[in-house]
């Protein structure tokens, strides 16, 4: 499904309106710019939990907001916008060499 056009937009719509839970993993900002961000979506369903994960961070934006960094960038930290892929943590965190 493309979400990026009206159509793609409209079928994730419906989708959230009868979920229990969203959990993504795009960079911070990028689903808010694309009108599928927790305002958006909890406008769609009020009752959804909505989860973020970005490297190795967690936010549960539904009521009340929750934000778990285990390691990794966060929703927040100045490398935000830093994609957060396995080697790229792995790397970071010295485990490379193992």
């Amino acid at each position: 499904m493309n979400f990026k056009k009206p159509k793609g937009l409209e079928i994730l719509h419906q989708l959230v309106a009868k979920a229990d839970v969203l959990v993504e993993n795009f960079l911070p900002g990028k689903l808010d710019s694309m009108g599928l961000g927790y305002p958006d979506c909890s406008a769609v369903n009020d009752r959804l939990i909505y989860a973020s994960i970005t490297g190795t961070s967690v936010l549960l934006a539904s009521p009340p907001s929750v934000d778990i960094d285990f390691l990794g960038y966060g929703q927040t930290g100045p490398y935000r916008t830093a994609a957060g892929y396995d080697v790229v943590i792995e790397g970071e965190a010295g485990l490379m060499h193992m």
